[in-house]
């Protein structure tokens, strides 16, 4: 019996777990409007491959390593997603923090507004 295909979305999510396991490093590359990562092999000492990032939500990413080329998914890609995740979620945290911040000046605004 063959193995069922995996959807991209199943695949990205697979990539991100061996990502995750195997402790991936990951820079950012900068100069360019279009994100760009440099991610060193795990296997061949001195060599990187880079990742771009041409649109996260519809899967457009590319990726410079063999695993890329033969199955079009691999883990460097799973380590770009899951770096770009901390950092939407890093992002709302800061607006959260934020928006607490405003109500909380506010309402001692007004606490110290009925005190006078």
């Amino acid at each position: 019996m063959a193995t069922p295909k995996l959807s991209l979305e199943e695949q990205l999510a697979k990539a991100k777990l061996r990502a995750l396991a195997q402790g991936v490093r990951v820079w950012k590359l900068e100069g360019e409007p279009t994100p760009r990562y440099a991610i060193p092999s795990a296997t061949m000492d001195g060599t990187a491959y880079e990742v771009v990032v041409y649109d996260r939500d519809a899967g457009d990413i590319t990726c410079t390593c063999p695993g890329h080329v033969h199955r079009g998914v691999c883990k460097h890609m799973g380590a770009i997603l899951v770096r770009i995740d901390l950092e939407n979620e890093m992002e709302l945290a800061s607006a959260r923090a934020a928006e607490d911040r405003d109500i909380s000046q506010k309402l001692e605004q007004e606490l110290a507004d009925i005190g006078s």
